[in-house]
């Protein structure tokens, strides 16, 4: 039987790790913002973009973000289907009052 570590440091990511997060977090934060600016951003025309326009304009963007989404529901998605395999195998367990 092998037994979890008990250091600390052990469990926790390296700061380096933790800066390529926040620092993916951000960028992909900044592109919605400034997606969802040129929507409302009256051009020097007096024109604000229609659909079809932003989707021009953004396409790449829009395939970047939607592959993000679809990946984090799939994360999301296995965290809860892992949660309740535990749960599941829990209250499974002779002497559970579940």
């Amino acid at each position: 039987m092998m037994l979890k570590s008990t250091n600390n440091s052990e469990n926790r990511a390296p700061s380096s790790v933790k800066r390529a997060w926040f620092l993916f977090t951000l960028t992909i934060g900044t592109m919605i913002a400034v997606m969802t600016v040129s929507v409302f951003y009256p051009f020097p025309s007096g024109n604000k973009l229609g659909v079809w326009d932003f989707i021009q304009l953004w396409f790449r963007e829009i395939i970047i973000v939607g592959f993000i989404l679809i990946v984090l529901v799939g994360i999301g998605v296995r965290w809860l289907w892992r949660l309740l395999r535990r749960h599941e195998q829990w209250s499974k367990r002779p002497g559970s009052t579940s």
